[in-house]
């Protein structure tokens, strides 16, 4: 298995984490169901298989994201990214870069859905913009072709007062049946 996929998600996470909320020197936990990895690695597995593949990732990852603990209850694991990995992560933070200024175009409440696909549109000229018209949770599900600047699956609601978005993998949003 190749582990590039799931060491950009995770990375990608932690991002949006760290620019929402801010950045501090902790570690971070974060928790994926075992569908979710079997997502991001291509292939399924069972809970004993996937236990033995995070163990290959963090030796994998370690360069980079420091030590990872990994443990897993009830399908569910959870992946502990060490001080240097959040660190890291932090370091390769860019204000110029995609998930930056979607997030701060949405925490304004004054923008608008135009505002927030254009700030798909400055990053990509292979965007798609799908209406949910079926769907009374999510007004839009927007995502770049060719998987740049990343590979998620946006679904944007208009709240009215401000515009909110929830992402997923594509397997995840598949997983949804939406």
């Amino acid at each position: 298995m190749g582990f590039e996929r799931l060491e950009r998600n995770i990375i990608e996470v932690i991002k949006e984490f760290q620019i929402k909320i801010g950045y501090e020197n902790n570690p971070m936990s974060l928790n994926y169901p075992l569908s979710s990895l079997c997502g991001l690695a291509g292939k399924k597995c069972t809970v004993a298989e996937m236990t033995a593949l995070m163990k290959d990732f963090s030796a994998y990852a370690e360069p980079r994201l420091g030590d990872i603990g990994i443990s897993e209850r009830d399908g569910i694991f959870t992946l502990v990214i060490s001080e240097k990995g959040t660190a890291y992560v932090n370091s390769l933070i860019s204000e110029k870069e995609f998930i930056y200024e979607l997030i701060n175009t949405v925490r304004c409440h004054d923008s608008n859905m135009e505002d927030v696909l254009g700030v798909f549109h400055r990053h990509s000229h292979n965007v798609l913009v799908t209406k949910m018209e079926d769907n009374c949770e999510f007004d839009y599900k927007v995502s770049f072709e060719d998987g740049v600047p990343d590979e998620f699956i946006y679904c944007l609601t208009d709240e009215g007062c401000h515009i909110s978005y929830h992402r997923f993998t594509k397997e995840d949003f598949e997983s949804l049946g939406m």
